[in-house]
Formats: C-alpha cells, sequence, structure tokens
C-alpha cells in the first residue's frame, strides 16, 4: 500500500549527476507504490518527448494497465503578420519534426535499437481485449506547456506530480527542474480535470510511427541515391 509520503513532495535532479535523487525516481517511486491495486492507469502531458526520457521510468511504466501521453506542439512563430501581441497558433508539424531530431541522435548500437523496437512494442500494445493501453495525442488549439503525471486510478490511490520537468532524459535525470507532488485533493481533481479538458479536443498522434521510420528496411537504391543527394546539396 503507498506509504505516507506518496506521491514524493517534491522532486529535482541533483547538481552534480548521480549525486542524489530524480525526477525519474519519484515517478518510478510512485508507480512501484500503486502497482497491483487494480486497474489503475496514468495520464502524462509534456510539452517535449525523448526516448531518453522513456527510458527512465520505461520499466515501471510498462506495468501500468492504461497509458494517455498528451504532447505539446509548439507555437508557430510567424502565425501573427499585423505586428499585434498575440498568442501563437500551435504548429503541429513542430512536434513530430522536434522529435524526429531527438530520434536521429540515438546511436546506432544494438542497445540502443532494441531501445527503439522496445518503445515501438509499448506504443501498440493492446489488452485482453484488443484495446490499445497506450494512446497518444497533440492538441489542436492553444499551445500546451504544462507538464504532469498523474495516477488517475484507483480512486483512494490518485495522485499528481506537477512542474517543470519533460518526459525527456534531461527532464527526468539533468535540468534542475522543480516537480511538486499532490495526493487526492481538490487540488488533484483540478489536474485531472486540467489534462481531461485538453485530451478532449485533442488529436491522435502516431508516434510509434515515427520511432518504426528509424528501423525500417529501405532498398539499397534509395539510400545510395539519398546519399548522392545529400553529398551535392552541400558541395
Amino acid at each position: 500500500m503507498p506509504g505516507s509520503r506518496y506521491p514524493a513532495p517534491f522532486a529535482t535532479n541533483p547538481l552534480l549527476p548521480g549525486s542524489g535523487p530524480t525526477v525519474a525516481g519519484a515517478i518510478n517511486d510512485t508507480l512501484r507504490q500503486v502497482a497491483g491495486y487494480g486497474d489503475y492507469s496514468v495520464a502524462i502531458a509534456s510539452a517535449y518527448f525523448n526516448l531518453g526520457g522513456w527510458l527512465e521510468i520505461a520499466d515501471e511504466l510498462s506495468l501500468v494497465p492504461r497509458v494517455r501521453l498528451l504532447l505539446g506542439v509548439a507555437p508557430d512563430p510567424t502565425a501573427d503578420q499585423t505586428g499585434r501581441r498575440v498568442t501563437p497558433s500551435p504548429d503541429p508539424s513542430s512536434l513530430e519534426e522536434w522529435i524526429k531530431t531527438e530520434r536521429d541522435r540515438v546511436a546506432f548500437t544494438t542497445e540502443d535499437e532494441q531501445h527503439v523496437r522496445a518503445l515501438i512494442e509499448w506504443l501498440r500494445t493492446v489488452d485482453s481485449d484488443e484495446r490499445p493501453r497506450v494512446e497518444v495525442r497533440r492538441p489542436t488549439g492553444a499551445f500546451l506547456y504544462g507538464k504532469a503525471f498523474i495516477v488517475e486510478n484507483p480512486r483512494p490511490f490518485v495522485a499528481t506530480l506537477v512542474g517543470s520537468a519533460n518526459l525527456t532524459y534531461a527532464g527526468l535525470r539533468r535540468n534542475k527542474e522543480l516537480v511538486v507532488g499532490h495526493p487526492g485533493s481538490e487540488t488533484t481533481d483540478a489536474v485531472i480535470g486540467w489534462f481531461n479538458e485538453h485530451w478532449a479536443s485533442a488529436e491522435a498522434f502516431d508516434l510509434a510511427d515515427l520511432f518504426d521510420q528509424r528501423i525500417r528496411e529501405h532498398p539499397p537504391e534509395l539510400i545510395y541515391a539519398r546519399m548522392l543527394a545529400e553529398y551535392y546539396e552541400q558541395g
């Protein structure tokens, strides 16, 4: 049963890497404490996502029966052409391009390929009724910058970790983040309501396909043509 410090009341990353508790540790501890208590689910809001961040919590997250992942979309800086100060419109392609850039920074080692395949497999996992266990969406309205990690069920163990940390390696392990934990309360209910409001208006996002593109086999002719195009473009 979750203890008196569920979830962690405060989390950050140490000034010196490896010298103290991390945001990832607080999330993992929260998941370990609630594991096994009914058909619980987790909701995560993050402006950004990369493989390294997922790996930090993958072992515990893979045990969660249902996960909703809401990823932010960066605003389009060219949205306003009038000179007036307005809220920029979200640029859906920016999220995809950012994740592609992060994806392409992953080394081409056997271990890293296994990690990519494990992420794809997790994203495409289904339950006994063939329903997706993991859903990913991105907003279509205002820019989503808020970050939240939410244990939604079972009701006695509802909890939130809210703060500045994205679901990236830097956010969960390295950056000087500020994350505050709340057990079930009016504050927690408000955070869940905030998440559900944005989730309802968001569109499905095929994160698995973005990573699958990295490991797909391509004919040698296509690879050679792309090498030539890159060479002459830089020449």
